[in-house]
């Protein structure tokens, strides 16, 4: 046996990878991106604004962001409805201002799939008082998850297929806080 192929042999048991660390807004973006989604709208808002400006910058897009709740998430259902996968990104109150749209949305039927990021200012520090997602929703009666920080991405991806499969846009509920 040559040394030549001793050396390769002996080689064969490391495996070399790369960690990479992403931030959750990061995440947040990618995940959106690779589940397909094309059109995304967003209110600036603790923690909307982060991500969007993530994946506009990932997408080489230019922010366009919607100074009209309403609007925004009817966008966003527009283009589900279309067919396309689409995302809205808000805060608790950006979503009670949406609420017609997104009782609407119940009704209608997705040709895509659409995601609504619900971020929470649980300490009010940047919002003019604390709203919790969750009543909203269930009074919506819109299906929603509150996703896990450590397995993000696969969560987002199930819930565009819930989407999808529901042909009902689906929340998910986050912390503003973790995408800093």
């Amino acid at each position: 046996m040559n040394a030549e192929f001793r050396i390769k042999n002996s080689l064969k048991p490391y495996i070399c990878f790369k960690i990479i660390i992403m931030k959750v807004d990061q995440i947040i973006a990618k995940s959106i991106i690779s589940s397909g989604a094309e059109i995304v709208t967003c209110v600036p808002g603790f923690g909307g604004t982060q991500v969007f400006q993530t994946y506009t910058n990932l997408t080489r897009q230019s922010p366009v962001f919607s100074f009209h709740e309403e609007v925004a998430f009817a966008s966003a259902l527009g283009a589900a409805v279309a067919g396309k996968r689409s995302a809205f990104l808000t805060k608790v109150h950006g979503l009670a201002k949406a609420a017609n749209a997104a009782t609407d949305s119940l009704y209608m039927g997705l040709n895509g799939a659409m995601l609504v990021f619900v971020f929470e200012d649980e300490q009010g520090s940047h919002s003019d008082n604390i709203m919790a997602a969750e009543p909203l929703l269930k009074g919506l009666r819109m299906p929603y998850s509150i996703p896990e920080k450590e397995n993000l991405a696969e969560q987002i991806y199930l819930a565009f297929e819930k989407s999808a499969t529901l042909k009902i846009p689906v929340a998910l509920i986050l912390s503003a806080d973790i995408v800093y």
